[in-house]
């Protein structure tokens, strides 16, 4: 509900209920996604709606991050339509071009094994510490002369390529996320020849525009909000309908849906007791879509409660409600809809009801389900009575005045 968003929110992060996977680092995925309108960082795959999936969150192996810093620099053709020799005999085939480079023009030098043979480690993760001391090179600055090249987080903070977020403690929790937000920052680094940046070098060598960088270092713009078409479908002048303080504004309360009705009433270990129970006070899926179905085509339509009563001060000092005057369309009649025990007890959980609320990572609610036949669980917008509100009035926009959908009442329980 987009009255009651912070409501939610607070609810959300009072019960650590953001799973892991829909809480994205901003900073990451804006760095990666700058980087990859450059053309200088890639993706790992493709995503269901079309767009790159990067997997900021995992670590990278060597191999990754030589084959990213060749990105960063713009050689990525050159290194793919090069022959290059090195003495590593673990590089991967697709990591050759880039290793080859990298080692030919000095970005990195490899290692040995226990034998004095020389290895890449190309499997092994990338630490802040090597991929640092890649970008550093890349820069023209000379390990074991401006720097160390296992300590080179002094001249990384000078440069900006860090704030203070890597160090030798934390050298090896270092992702994918974490290189793009070191490449981004490499971009505005001074060369240590020449007097300009990477990006001015990039820009020269015609890898892109100044039009092209200045446009991809803008932020992005804020997304429109999807519920502005339910929030402003109705206009002041279509509101002619008074109603007043003495005409009834219908409330309908629920308490949390039942998703799976054969579960609930046949199949879990509820005793018959408790069964009774879920069918005096509870409705099913199928039911409350029913209901919001009905309601709507007897004309109602959502009011917010603040909007119904206001407070106010009294002579004598005293606080009290006074019942407004409603602005109606014609022929709609108010509507006041409330979700009762918005707790998912325990009890609920094996019975057949959703687990909790999620904020997604699009702004929107969504219900985390546990099938009780398959046990997948999984984030839904059915199975629950708020995001099953949200989608009817997403799709009845007509529905809901000003925006108005439901009220959340909380018992006191668990914590909350």
């Amino acid at each position: 509900m987009k009255r009651a968003i912070s409501l939610i929110l607070s609810i959300v992060l009072l019960c650590g209920m953001i799973p892991a996977a829909l809480a994205a680092n901003t900073e990451a995925n804006d760095a990666a996604q700058t980087l990859y309108a450059l053309g200088l960082f890639r993706g790992t795959g493709t995503r269901s709606d079309g767009t790159p999936e990067f997997e900021l969150d995992r670590a990278m192996a060597r191999s990754e991050g030589v084959t990213m810093l060749v990105r960063l620099l713009g050689k990525e053709a050159e290194a793919a339509s090069g022959a290059w020799e090195t003495p590593f005999p673990d590089v991967p085939d697709w990591a050759e071009p880039y290793v080859g480079y990298a080692y030919a023009n000095q970005l990195t030098l490899g290692g040995k094994d226990i034998y004095g043979n020389p290895v890449f480690d190309s499997n092994q993760p990338t630490s802040a510490t090597q991929y640092l001391t890649f970008v550093l090179r890349a820069l023209g600055y000379e390990s074991g002369a401006d720097f160390d090249w296992d300590a080179p987080f002094a001249l990384a903070e000078q440069l900006g390529l860090t704030a203070g977020d890597y160090g030798a403690a934390n050298s090896d929790a270092f992702s994918r996320g974490d290189a793009a937000i070191v490449s981004l920052r490499a971009l505005n680094a001074a060369m240590k020849e020449g007097g300009g940046t990477l990006a001015d070098n990039l820009i020269a060598d015609g890898v892109f525009t100044r039009e092209q960088y200045d446009a991809a270092l803008q932020p992005p713009a804020e997304p429109a909000d999807p519920y502005d078409a339910v929030r402003n479908y109705w206009k002041p002048e279509q509101l002619t309908q008074a109603w007043g303080p003495n005409q009834p504004v219908e409330h309908l309360f629920f308490h949390p849906i039942i998703a799976y009705p054969q579960w609930a009433f046949h199949d879990c270990k509820a005793s018959q007791a408790q069964r009774y129970g879920l069918d005096d006070w509870m409705v099913t899926e199928g039911e409350y879509n029913k209901i919001l179905q009905s309601v709507y085509d007897k004309g109602y339509i959502l009011v917010a409660m603040e909007d119904v009563w206001s407070e106010y001060t009294a002579a004598n000092g005293e606080k009290r409600m006074r019942r407004n005057t409603l602005m109606l369309p014609e022929g709609k009649k108010p509507l006041i809809i409330s979700f009762d025990d918005v707790n998912y007890y325990p009890y609920m959980l094996e019975e057949g009801f959703t687990s909790r609320l999620v904020v997604g990572d699009d702004g929107e609610i969504w219900a985390e389900c546990t099938d009780p036949y398959t046990k997948k669980t999984f984030l839904t917008k059915e199975h629950d009575a708020t995001p099953i509100l949200d989608t009817f009035v997403y799709q009845h926009p007509d529905f809901s005045l000003g925006g108005a959908k439901a009220i959340f009442s909380l018992t006191g329980y668990q914590g909350i």
